[in-house]
C-alpha cells in the first residue's frame, strides 16, 4: 500500500513531464494520444495521473480556441482590432 498520496508512474510520468513548458498544439496532443496508449496497456489512471491528463486536455482545449490568432483576441473578434 502506498499510503494516502498518490503518485504517477515513471513510464506514464515519463510521457508527460515537460509538457507545461511547450507551447505547441503539437506536441501537446502528441502527449495526450501517447499517455492514452499508455492507459490502454496498463490499466487504469491513478488520481493524480488523471489530474495531469485533465489539465493537459484543458490546456489543449485552450490553445485550440486561439490558435492562429496573430492578435491576440479571440476567434470572431478581429473586427474590434485596431489593425
Amino acid at each position: 500500500m502506498r499510503g494516502n498520496h498518490s503518485v504517477m508512474r515513471a513510464e506514464f510520468e515519463e510521457i508527460v513531464s515537460g509538457w507545461t513548458l511547450i507551447d505547441g498544439m503539437g506536441d501537446l496532443t502528441d502527449r495526450i494520444e501517447r499517455a492514452e496508449e499508455w492507459t490502454q496497456k496498463n490499466g487504469p489512471l491513478e488520481p493524480d495521473e488523471k489530474a495531469t491528463i485533465g489539465v493537459m486536455i484543458e490546456a489543449q482545449i485552450a490553445r485550440g480556441g486561439w490558435s492562429g490568432d496573430e492578435h491576440g483576441l479571440p476567434p470572431g473578434r478581429e473586427e474590434d482590432a485596431d489593425l
